[in-house]
């Protein structure tokens, strides 16, 4: 298999990489070619036969490549889903597609895991089926994504006497009242297998969504109105989106509006939606 002479330069998210992650992979089943990446997160490239990871930090990267490119006759796409300085207009996966001159746009992000990873069990053995929910997503960009907390611990209430659950997501989220607190406690990788075991995973518009679409785990998402479904969600999922006259946003200051997309949604509406969605 030949290496293309085009490299990728994607430094963005969790969530961000998986996508691109898909993208290669279908481009490199078209071409028959293995892709120079420039990436912080290898771990989500891993077990994909068309990535190439390159072994620098992000600056190096830049400095190594402007001067040997010319040389080499490489071509260096810095790649983002933005339009003209604008927040996307269609699904950031066929974005990234159009980026690498794909037709057919992706339907799903990809995750590549091997014969080991697909044999472990992360979970317990438990008589309820399992649920995965988060408490909090990354608020360094934006906190106009976080549903908060208190909404969170009331949908564990609510779904405690029929489901086990799991609480994912990073060290330091708050606990919520669950049967096991993972947060913090497992690799990127690892966050994929204990998925895996999942019947349904619960949680807000982040890298979690879309690893549980990646291993096939329905979901349910609290989107709110700082961006929409159409912009990065799936259909196989039950998408909560509020459609008020400001959204979608994408502000990543303080809203004005004391986040009324969020608060609109109200937790007993997220369990109803949970149990319908395992029925």
């Amino acid at each position: 298999m030949s290496i293309s002479h085009d490299i990728f330069f994607y430094y963005h998210g969790l969530g961000d990489s998986l996508l691109f992650n898909s993208v290669v992979y279908e481009l490199g089943r078209q071409t028959g070619k293995r892709y120079l990446i420039g990436t912080k997160h290898r771990e989500i490239y891993e077990g994909n036969p068309y990535a190439l990871i390159l072994p620098f930090p992000q600056y190096a990267n830049y400095k190594i490549f402007r001067f040997i490119s010319p040389v080499l006759g490489l071509n260096i796409h810095h790649l983002d889903y933005y339009y003209e300085g604008s927040p996307p207009k269609q699904h950031i996966l066929t974005l990234l597609g159009k980026r690498v001159g794909l037709e057919t746009p992706l339907a799903r992000p990809s995750i590549f895991l091997n014969k080991r990873e697909k044999e472990t069990r992360l979970l317990p053995e438990s008589e309820k089926p399992w649920l995965g929910i988060q408490s909090t997503g990354l608020a360094l960009w934006t906190d106009n994504k976080n549903w908060g907390v208190d909404s969170f611990a009331e949908v564990a209430n609510l779904l405690k006497d029929k489901f086990s659950i799991v609480q994912l997501g990073q060290g330091g989220d708050p606990n919520l009242p669950v049967d096991l607190h993972l947060q913090g406690k497992l690799s990127i990788r690892e966050v994929f297998v204990a998925l895996r075991q999942c019947n349904l995973f619960i949680g807000q518009e982040g890298f979690l969504m879309h690893a549980a679409t990646a291993v096939n785990l329905p979901a349910v998402v609290v989107y709110g109105g700082f961006l929409a479904p159409e912009q990065t969600g799936y259909a196989v999922n039950e998408n909560i989106y509020s459609a008020v006259e400001c959204a979608p946003c994408w502000l990543e200051t303080k809203c004005p509006y004391d986040k009324k997309c969020l608060t609109m949604i109200k937790p007993e509406i997220v369990a109803q939606k949970a149990i319908s969605k395992c029925k």
